[in-house]
């Protein structure tokens, strides 16, 4: 969407599965000539990719080799300083490379290896999944991509058929051998089956992180208020008289005298 611009391409950063976080440019290869030879030169190196990568590209041609399975070819006569070689998308099943017609662009995700027994060298996937490859086209009328998609599934039926159609090497028969010796390597199959590895390493889900259990201190009941105070009930205290007892006046003194006497 953003045309490859280096600055925009910059930006962006992508995290394999069970692998550290590497530059897109590390990731995904493509459509550009010196992006496909640098995947081409890594590939022959000591230190290949350790996890899937991508290839984006467009169809150039549909062939069809000496077997009758059909493949596409994405880049032809890529130059290196090790020479010229060819960017090929192969797989067993015939679903996987049906939609992808000349014109078409494809992104293409797995284990991409190069192959130089041919007479020109190839940089080539062998697809074991729908979900290795998405396709899309060019809009008419606006010219933008249209939404990808990927191929139909390929089904167990389709599995069994491709694992039985194999090419088997005709064992020789057992030959005593001194203790010294070891048996000879059995001849590897013409269509490496990595299906279980691709599904493993690149549609496997990330692991999902358990959070640490967070410690709740113990919630302890409130105390109940403390009571009020009682106050004591005020007591009446009657008040003290002021000053010197009242003196009766003399009169009164003699007439309870003279009441005495009477009685």
């Amino acid at each position: 969407m953003h045309g490859f611009d280096p600055k925009i391409v910059k930006k962006f950063q992508v995290r394999p599965h069970s692998h550290p976080q590497v530059p897109w440019g590390e990731f995904c290869y493509g459509p550009d000539e010196d992006s496909l030879a640098a995947l081409y030169v890594r590939q022959l190196s000591a230190a290949p990719a350790s996890y899937p990568v991508a290839v984006h590209g467009t169809v150039q041609a549909v062939r069809t080799d000496n077997g009758g399975r059909r493949y596409v070819t994405l880049a032809t006569d890529v130059p290196t300083h090790q020479g010229r070689f060819h960017v090929v998308l192969r797989s067993m099943y015939e679903n996987l490379i049906t939609p992808l017609t000349p014109g078409t662009h494809v992104l293409a995700l797995g284990d991409w290896s190069v192959l130089t027994r041919s007479h020109i060298p190839q940089l080539r996937l062998f697809a074991d999944a729908h979900l290795q490859i998405a396709y899309w086209n060019d809009d008419e009328v606006t010219g933008r991509p249209t939404t990808p998609t990927c191929p139909l599934p390929v089904t167990a039926r389709q599995r069994a058929a491709a694992t039985n159609q194999k090419p088997t090497a005709k064992q020789p028969a057992p030959v005593p051998l001194p203790a010294a010796l070891s048996p000879p390597k059995q001849p590897a199959t013409a269509y490496p089956d990595n299906t279980d590895r691709v599904i493993k390493a690149v549609l496997a889900p990330p692991p999902i992180l358990t959070p640490a259990p967070i410690y709740v201190p113990p919630q302890h009941p409130t105390p109940p208020p403390a009571p009020a105070p009682i106050e004591p009930a005020e007591v009446f205290i009657p008040p003290k008289p002021v000053g010197p007892p009242p003196v009766l006046p003399p009169w009164r003194k003699g007439l309870f005298r003279w009441f005495g006497k009477r009685r």
